[in-house]
């Protein structure tokens, strides 16, 4: 059962590390384009992610194919608080639509008060192709005519159509094509590793009966030579 088990686990664990291995890579998305200081944030958390359950992985390794009880405790015990890290980063990651509306609400209140932040928004509508947070009515608003960062062609001596979308649901479709990715390998991280933590404590509890039967049987052997 025990070598079944050690089998087992370090399939899991192959299938962990190739995970975590995508999980960097989602990571290293995120800072390609550097579009905000929340998608920085999160690009770091994710390779972290990633980088833990490499080291995980190969601490996993270790603790199978020495069959050392001490090991395979403390691996689960790590396991679990990488899971617990997982659902923490999922929940970020899930509610992270809500951040995005702080962010365009203020800078559009910025945008309102001129260029105190130097067009921030300015840089959205150029990089996303939009217009306004929720759109070129936004300008009408507040009386003010739509910038050249609105243009369709900036560089036009004539008028240019404006972008139609707003930035608000622009940026909101760019996160979610990289948000998607991210919780999907969390997930698997977090099902990979719970099987993985739940096949380590089972290796664990067999490898401990065994040493504790061969300790008994030593003893008893040890007492009838006396």
């Amino acid at each position: 059962m025990a070598s079944s088990l050690q089998k087992m686990l370090l399939s899991m664990n192959f299938v962990h590390s190739t995970v975590s291995l995508l999980v960097i890579v989602c990571g290293i998305s995120f800072f390609i384009d550097q579009v905000s200081t929340l998608e920085k944030v999160a690009g770091a958390l994710t390779i972290a992610q990633g980088i833990v359950g490499l080291s995980l992985s190969i601490f996993c390794r270790e603790a199978a194919e020495s069959e050392s009880p001490n090991w395979l405790r403390n691996y689960v015990a790590i396991a679990m608080l990488q899971i617990f890290s997982q659902l923490l980063l999922l929940y970020e990651a899930t509610n992270s639509s809500n951040r995005i509306d702080k962010t365009f609400d203020d800078l559009w209140e910025a945008e309102r008060r001129g260029a105190a932040l130097e067009r921030r928004l300015g840089f959205y509508e150029k990089f996303l192709k939009c217009c306004g947070v929720n759109g070129s009515h936004d300008y009408s608003k507040i009386s003010l005519e739509p910038p050249k960062s609105c243009c369709i062609d900036e560089d036009s001596e004539f008028d240019s159509p404006l972008h139609p979308y707003g930035c608000r649901d622009q940026f909101t479709d760019y996160v979610f094509s990289k948000v998607l990715l991210l919780k999907l390998a969390c997930w698997l991280l977090i099902v990979v590793g719970t099987n993985s933590a739940l096949c380590g404590w089972r290796l664990y509890r067999v490898m401990k009966r065994q040493m504790q039967r061969y300790s008994g049987d030593w003893l008893e052997e040890s007492s009838k030579e006396f």
